[in-house]
């Protein structure tokens, strides 16, 4: 997908969504200033270790995708507000994702995340108030989760971005 794109250091952005795209590019975290990577809807399955590796990451979309997985090292993302996995086949979240402090924004639904045990509720009670302390919110997986644990229903939104975003 993409090839040569790591060769075009200044890039900030690729938005390459609603293709036929079964990967991300290649070597993206040698692009110092990529903050923007959407390639929602495509047929991708899976996310390259190398994706964790991009230093200023501020927005990640791969929603309505084939996603299985969402690697552990996604908490490596420390520049990350906007993550955007709605729509694929995640099953469950991995306990870094706490360790993104500017968080604003995660979008879970239509993923079979199984919320039923205590440490995926707990997980998904804290992202939700992270979100909220960034200005932001969290949706899913099937239903908006309240800061507490609890859950309650909630309609899936377009999220209006500021500066650009």
């Amino acid at each position: 997908a993409l090839p040569g794109v790591h060769k075009c250091v200044s890039l900030n952005e690729i938005t390459a969504g609603s293709n036929q795209f079964t990967a991300l590019p290649e070597n993206l975290s040698l692009l110092p200033e990529l903050s923007k990577v959407v390639m929602a809807q495509n047929q991708i399955t899976q996310l390259p270790p190398d994706v964790f590796n991009i230093p200023e990451l501020q927005t990640l979309d791969v929603a309505e995708n084939k996603i299985t997985e969402l690697s552990a090292d996604v908490g490596k993302l420390k520049n990350l507000t906007n993550l955007f996995v709605q729509g694929n086949k995640i099953g469950a979240l991995p306990a870094t994702l706490k360790d993104l402090p500017d968080i604003k924004r995660i979008t879970l639904t239509g993923n079979p995340i199984v919320t039923t045990d205590a440490d995926t509720a707990k997980l998904l009670g804290e992202l939700k108030a992270m979100c909220e302390k960034n200005g932001g919110k969290m949706l899913g997986p099937e239903k908006e989760v309240a800061a507490g644990g609890g859950k309650a229903k909630f309609s899936l939104g377009k999220f209006k971005a500021a500066g650009g975003s």
